[in-house]
């Protein structure tokens, strides 16, 4: 009798830790499928963000692209060669152009852009540009203007203020040093 009971209390002990490891390994699962659920949730958030930075982006360009008489442009004289720009419609623009008519030395980068610090801060909206392109013009920080004269991907944030209509021949007018550029509506 003593041994069926042991017996019976062995089996129970054994189907309460067999029970106990299912319940443990559910909740386990559980918590795993939890967290997932979060990683995707910021993942899809991280990617909504991006789509809409995208979006914007894209519409900015698109604005520029579609040549809309409202746009502002304005000149560059750059070693007595002449270029048309159009300029996005922010802050830091219209502060340019409060500035303007002006000339500036600007100085070179990298090999691939010009670039000119004034005294005081623009207003920004800074974005993760991506890709630069030939003929880009930006405003790094808060008061660095460069002109790109060269296309590459980056992953420095920028201030758009607008590109160079005709960029083609920009590089070899730019050359390997520092150039003055009077900048005009």
């Amino acid at each position: 009798m003593k041994k069926a009971i042991l017996i019976s209390i062995c089996l129970i002990l054994i189907i309460f830790i067999i029970v106990l490891c299912l319940i443990l390994a559910n909740t386990k699962k559980e918590e795993e499928r939890i967290q997932d659920t979060k990683n995707l949730n910021e993942d899809i958030s991280q990617e909504d963000t991006n789509n809409i930075e995208a979006e914007e982006i894209k519409k900015e360009d698109e604005e520029i692209d579609n040549g809309d008489e409202d746009m502002k442009k304005i000149n560059l004289n750059i070693n007595g060669q002449n270029f048309t720009a159009t300029l996005y419609d922010n802050l830091a623009v219209e502060e340019l152009l409060e500035k303007l008519p002006l000339t500036i030395t600007m100085s070179e980068l990298n090999g691939n852009e010009k670039y000119y610090y004034f005294s005081d801060s623009f207003t920004t909206n800074t974005q993760n540009i991506g890709n630069i392109n030939e003929g880009d013009i930006m405003l790094y920080g808060n008061n660095c203007l460069v002109i790109f004269y060269d296309s590459f991907s980056t992953s420095y944030s920028y201030t758009k203020i607008g590109h160079i209509d005709n960029p083609e021949n920009l590089k070899s007018v730019f050359g390997n040093s520092s150039v003055d550029i009077t900048i005009e509506k």
